[in-house]
This record gives structure tokens, C-alpha cells and sequence, in this order.
């Protein structure tokens, strides 16, 4: 298995697991990119983009507005 972790040290001095994620890694092929052309700058803008999104739906989530439909839009453009 792989796995990622995120941590967070809490107001109480702990440190916390906030992220994680475990995955097989996939046996019958490669995991290079197919698409070969894909930049540096590219992958540096999609996360860039990814993290503003979410950022942007945690706002909107707390000050009660339409957070929903703002999480749907970004499933719809940064997922396939």
C-alpha cells in the first residue's frame, strides 16, 4: 500500500492526523502520465486552482452561502 498523511499540530499541543489517504498501487501498467505533454507549469496551476476551490468552498460553506452548487462546479471542472 502507499499512503499520505497530513498533520496538524491541535491548540493543545498534539499533533493530529488531518488527511489520509491509502491506495494499492496499480499492478498492470505504468504509472507514467499517457499524456506526455503535460508541463510542470500545468500541474503547478491544477493544484494551485484545486486548493483555491476549496478554500473557496469552505468560505462560502461559512458564511451560508450557495456551497453546493460551488462544490459541484469544481467536481465538474477539476475531475473526470
Amino acid at each position: 500500500l502507499e499512503y499520505t498523511f497530513g498533520f496538524f499540530r491541535d491548540p493543545h499541543g498534539r499533533v493530529r492526523i488531518n488527511l489520509h489517504f491509502s491506495t494499492t498501487p496499480f499492478e498492470k501498467g505504468s504509472n507514467v502520465t499517457l499524456e506526455s505533454d503535460i508541463t510542470a507549469d500545468e500541474v503547478t496551476n491544477a493544484i494551485k486552482a484545486w486548493g483555491e476551490s476549496i478554500v473557496s468552498i469552505g468560505q462560502r460553506y461559512t458564511r451560508h452561502w450557495d456551497y453546493e452548487g460551488r462544490t459541484y462546479r469544481f467536481l465538474e471542472t477539476m475531475y473526470d
